[in-house]
């Protein structure tokens, strides 16, 4: 907003400094301290801040910009050189004004209106005082505000510093496009106060509380910890709020270090009990909640109960006026996913004890703790990963959504919801699996027909429904697998729903079915028919690939059809081998489908395929294609000592009249190439 100029005084002695402001050449972006390269007793008279320089001018007028040393000796020469800061040498206080935003109206009461505090480093003795004047600060009325700061002393110092919500600032996430470490460490050891323009391109080498917590959350603490030591003893008129405690428990707990969480709750406490006023806020219930999560990080075994017993103290507190600790849904879902993540036996019944709690204390009026969809599913991983019991998280399933449909909406359910019962219940061995899937489908698709559930059956949710009769023992395991699959297509070609699509999962469900059960004959049908589906949809849609690729059948498909005829040992079974090789040729030839171009292991089953079925012509013709195959690279390998052994016993078992003479060559052949017999 125009140039601004700040005038910097000292009440004892002139600043004596070895930091500058440096020179940026983007606009806007604020300004950083580094270091010089030689110790220069400047006397800063005046920092002039335009749009694209910041220069410091010094007594006799020229400017020091920064210039770095760029070598390791360099950095040792000047921290030699360096004088420490005593007690008698006065700190710098470097502040910059604010970017107002439109429609915000400045605080007339306060004058320092327009300046935001960003850091804070340790506290120095004797610290200088700054008289700044900033112009080009306009307020909503197009007003210009002229704005000073005078100089103050050590009683006036805490009262007008104390205006500043630093607070606030230090949670902003700063970046430093043209920062550097050694500029970062002067600016934490060097200076009282930091400020910069709060302006959309922010340059400063400051790091918020948040951020320091991920990287350290001790160094977080104890930089907490200084600032309140700061604001007992008057030197800033803010205690940091619940927010930045916040960040540093859930520093803590991101890494499951309990002891340190719990022991800031406890300072926490301690601080607010120590002040006399109202600034020290208490902690409130995010503080417990992370501590929560700390326990439930650590991987321990009593974390579950040391979680319920931080909720009895939040309920115990709350009770005796601190409303800020009652829990809210988000306290019982970490105890839900502590008791998933427990493993014990007991799990199920005691997270459902105090899910029914909760829902007493909710009817009862605390809205706070209204169930939601993530509550539920956390029951749900503690119903099938802890006990195992199926039943009951299906039964949790179709309670939430009664409660749905009598008008809780924060319990609505998600695909995710159903898809974990589904899941659960396509592993499991019990008999009656498949149909207790079959069963949520039909109802959850019902449900969606009658607009009393807001989500449809996905992709994988069909999948799971043919997943489940596929790994089912039943005797009607085959029949009610492929009655569904043809009603997962009606769905699809009749009803118009895209996520019925008979791709490539569902196919490949089928046809492992199929071949597990013995019938390879109508395996190979149903590969035939989504070969022919892809090349449909591939010559229909050839400009958009959404559209075609997900019935692109993939080489383990076509390996596991391969390997099932191999073990069916029919007679055919060479010739239906050879024939899917042909398509697998042209898929990847002229369809786009580079991924199940055959390779070695595939030809060796074809040819293999050919040796039960005593085919030594066919399989001879295969193994001379492999060797020109492999001459032009065009396949990975060429044939190997089993492809030799295969043919040479095809021949065996044939009634060839040529046959001896075929495996001689054979013989030689493999001796010359492989140095070994067949």
């Amino acid at each position: 907003t125009g140039a601004t100029s700040f005038e910097i005084f000292c009440d004892d002695a002139p600043v004596k400094t070895d930091a500058a402001v440096s020179s940026s050449n983007q606009e806007g972006s604020g300004f950083k301290l580094g270091p010089i390269a030689r110790p220069l007793p400047l006397e800063a008279k005046e920092v002039v801040f335009t749009s694209g320089l910041k220069l410091v001018e010094t007594a006799a007028g020229t400017t020091a910009p920064i210039r770095p040393p760029k070598s390791k000796e360099g950095h040792d020469r000047l921290a030699s050189q360096r004088r420490p800061i005593n007690a008698h040498q006065p700190s710098l206080q470097v502040l910059a004004p604010v970017s107002r935003r439109p429609g915000l109206k400045p605080n007339q009461d306060n004058d320092l209106t327009g300046l935001q505090v960003l850091g804070h480093a340790p506290r120095r003795q004797g610290a200088g005082l700054l008289r700044g004047v900033t112009q080009g600060v306009n307020n909503t009325h197009g007003q210009q505000q002229r704005q000073i700061l005078r100089p103050l002393n050590h009683e006036q110092r805490a009262a007008s510093v104390g205006k500043l919500d630093f607070s606030a600032a230090l949670r902003q996430n700063l970046q430093a496009p043209h920062s550097s470490v050694t500029s970062q460490r002067r600016l934490e050891s060097h200076t009282s106060v930091v400020a910069i323009p709060t302006t959309r391109k922010q340059a400063c080498s400051i790091k918020s509380i948040k951020e320091i917590a991920e990287e350290s959350p001790q160094r977080a603490e104890s930089m907490v910890r200084e600032m309140m030591c700061d604001f007992h003893q008057a030197l800033i008129g803010q205690a940091p709020d619940g927010a930045v405690f916040n960040d540093v428990v859930r520093g803590y707990a991101v890494k499951g270090e309990v002891e340190s969480a719990e022991g800031l709750l406890d300072y926490m406490w301690h601080e607010f009990y120590r002040a006399s006023n109202e600034d020290v806020k208490p902690p409130d219930r995010r503080i417990y909640t992370s501590v929560m999560l700390a326990w439930q990080n650590s991987g321990r075994k009593h974390a579950p109960d040391s979680c319920e017993e931080i909720l009895r103290q939040m309920y115990d507190r709350s009770g005796k006026g601190f409303t800020a600790c009652r829990p809210d849904t988000l306290s019982y879902t970490c105890i839900f996913h502590c008791w998933e993540n427990s493993k014990r036996c007991d799990a199920p019944s005691r997270a459902e004890s105090l899910f029914r709690e909760m829902l007493r204390r909710y009817e009862q009026g605390d809205v706070d703790l209204a169930p939601d969809t993530i509550c539920f599913s956390n029951l749900f991983n503690v119903f099938i990963k802890c006990g195992q019991d199926i039943a009951g998280a299906e039964r949790l399933l179709w309670e939430m959504v009664g409660m749905y449909q009598r008008g809780l909406k924060s319990v609505a359910p998600a695909v995710r919801s159903f898809n974990t019962i589904t899941s659960a219940w396509s592993k499991s061995t019990d008999p009656e699996a498949p149909v207790r899937v079959q069963r949520i489908m039909e109802r959850w698709h019902s449900l969606k027909k009658l607009n009393q559930v807001e989500v449809a059956p996905d992709s994988y949710s069909y999948a799971l429904l043919l997943k489940a009769w596929a790994n089912s023992t039943r005797s009607d395991a085959i029949a009610n697998l492929l009655h569904n699959f043809h009603w997962i297509k009606v769905l699809w070609a009749a009803d118009g729903e895209e996520d019925a699509c008979p791709d490539l999962i569902k196919y490949s469900t089928v046809i492992g079915a199929l071949n597990k059960a013995g019938q390879v004959e109508r395996a190979v049908s149903l590969l035939c028919e989504l070969i022919d589906e892809y090349k449909r949809q591939y010559l229909r849609n050839r400009n958009d690939p959404d559209r075609y690729k997900r019935y692109k059948p993939d080489a383990r498909c076509f390996q596991m059809m391969l390997t099932a005829l191999l073990r069916s040992g029919g007679k055919q079974a060479g010739s239906k081998a050879e024939s899917l090789l042909r398509h697998m040729w042209d898929l990847c030839t002229h369809f786009s489908a580079y991924g199940v171009r055959p390779s070695q292991r595939t030809y060796n089953t074809v040819i293999f395929c050919y040796r039960n079925s005593v085919e030594p012509r066919s399989a001879e013709q295969l193994l001379r294609q492999m060797e020109q195959l492999a001459g032009r690279r065009v396949l990975d390998r060429g044939p190997d000592v089993y492809t030799y052994r295969a043919v040479a016993h095809a021949y065996q078992a044939s009634r060839d009249h040529q046959k001896q003479q075929r495996i001689r060559t054979l013989q030689a052949e493999a001796r010359s190439r492989f140095n070994q017999q067949i």
